[in-house]
């Protein structure tokens, strides 16, 4: 049997590994949008100047920035990513829940803030 300690270690690890998923997963959406600007200008461009070039190199950047979408997109509906959030909400409750059990256990005479009055 683990101790609270060893747990809430373990936890803390988890906690932080699903923060740096999450903030990974932000990052790659800020990327898409930024893309998607990217796109806009190309299409302005086109529109402004014309040519087969212009069209070209849109043609190209487009293909790219959908796969780039389309692989974000498969991400994000992998089961393990959709319950990123889920995992982080459940590990936030269980650490505070392993913090007030290691506090009861420190202080087990200390009355609970919802019986003082």
């Amino acid at each position: 049997m683990k101790s609270l300690a060893e747990e809430k270690i373990e936890l803390d690890a988890l906690l932080q590994e699903v923060k740096s998923a999450k903030r990974l997963m932000d990052e790659a959406e800020k990327k898409c949008k930024e893309a998607n600007t990217e796109i806009e200008k190309l299409r302005k461009m086109m529109s402004d100047f014309g040519g087969d070039e212009v069209a070209k190199l849109y043609d190209e950047t487009g293909q790219i920035i959908t796969q780039i979408q389309q692989n974000f997109e498969s991400q994000k509906q992998d089961p393990a990513n959709q319950d990123l959030k889920k995992e982080h909400l459940d590990l936030i409750k269980k650490k505070k829940s392993a913090d007030q059990r290691e506090e009861c256990l420190l202080q087990p005479q200390a009355t609970p803030p919802t019986l003082q009055d």
